[in-house]
């Protein structure tokens, strides 16, 4: 058994959403994954077979030939789709001077740091662990406190002495207990966003338009679905097909019936060899962060209760009707209840597959 996956990356090495990933085994179409999400799987019975792929995206093809040992790829297209995000402005701070400014934030400076300092020792966080090493590293911490602080009093001591006597004081006290807060919160605000947001890859969204699976809902009641392969990103479609149905949600399991299943045949069908469907099986997709990075990714497994194993060759510019089937399938434990949805696999004898969303 061999399975291949494919990656389609953008120069920022983000998914590329609506690339076409076309597979070939042995020099015969086996496949292809249009409009996808930035990823695709093939899957194989043996490792002898020269795999070929072929990813567009925008018009624009890449192809690469897998050795008989490699099990992935990962295309790079030089896109940014996602336009940049322009660095904030900075907040704007009212102060008496710009002396006073630089006396209060000297000293508010050496109170956060000596509080970050105390708290790492006892706090164990990765918060903590990712913010400067002047924080999580105590001793440094404190003496740069000592100096920081000793600049900022220093400088106030010269500036009372030289004020002249009609200028009121600023209050030190509040504008630096002020100060030092607002650092606090604007420190620890960084680092939570941070952790919480992928510095490689942007948070991926449901796609439009899909059967959402809410385990909140779970009183059993019946609803319709109507799953159907994506539109192409241009061209006429190889392939087109619908599933239609019911389906219910109780206690975390999702059980539902397939009732009309309709799969047709483009005019430019035309794979090298001949091409079968074997099986027909609908799970959960669903977005889960792995690290710091969200990803796409299907539950449970194929099995008896939500799949049926099906056996029609493919001929072009011809429509089959699929067997109506029930099925059922718990909902994974690890996802967001507001990222899943209700997805099918329609795959082939080669071991791709067509999705429907």
């Amino acid at each position: 058994m061999r399975t291949i996956d494919i990656f389609v990356r953008d120069r920022n090495g983000r998914p590329l959403y609506q690339a076409d990933i076309a597979f070939s085994v042995d020099g015969a179409y086996a496949g292809e994954v249009a409009n996808s999400e930035g990823r695709g799987r093939i899957e194989l019975p043996d490792r002898e077979s020269v795999i070929e792929v072929t990813a567009t995206y925008d018009g624009v093809p890449q192809h690469e030939k897998l050795a008989q040992d490699q099990d992935d790829f990962t295309f790079k297209f030089d896109v940014d789709p996602a336009p940049p995000i322009p660095p904030p402005a900075p907040p704007l701070k009212a102060h008496p001077d710009l002396i006073d400014a630089l006396i209060i934030i000297l000293i508010a400076g050496a109170v956060d740091i000596f509080l970050f300092a105390m708290a790492a020792q006892f706090i164990s966080s990765p918060v903590f662990q990712k913010l400067p090493s002047f924080i999580t590293d105590a001793y440094t911490a404190i003496w740069s406190s000592i100096v920081a602080g000793g600049a900022g009093i220093g400088g106030a001591i010269v500036k009372a002495f030289t004020r002249k006597a009609n200028v009121q004081a600023p209050n030190y006290l509040v504008y630096v207990l002020a100060t030092a807060i607002l650092g606090l919160i604007a420190i620890l605000l960084l680092a939570v966003v941070a952790l919480r947001i992928a510095p490689s890859g942007a948070s991926l969204q449901i796609p439009p338009g899909v059967h959402r699976l809410n385990p909140k809902s779970n009183d059993g009641r019946e609803q319709t679905f109507d799953l159907e392969r994506p539109a192409a990103s241009s061209g006429p479609a190889v392939v087109t097909y619908v599933l239609k149905g019911k389906i219910s949600l109780k206690e975390g399991k999702v059980s539902g019936r397939l009732e009309n299943g309709i799969f047709r045949t483009g005019e430019n069908f035309a794979p090298l060899g001949p091409v079968r469907i074997t099986r027909l099986e609908f799970s959960t997709c669903y977005i889960r962060r792995i690290a710091s990075n969200d990803q796409i990714d299907s539950y449970p497994p194929p099995k008896s209760a939500n799949a049926q194993d099906l056996d029609i060759v493919l001929e072009r510019n011809k429509t089959y009707t699929l067997p109506p089937m029930d099925f059922s399938f718990e909902l994974p434990a690890d996802s967001d209840s507001d990222k899943m949805w209700l997805c099918a696999a329609i795959r082939q004898d080669t071991g791709a597959y067509w999705p429907a969303i």
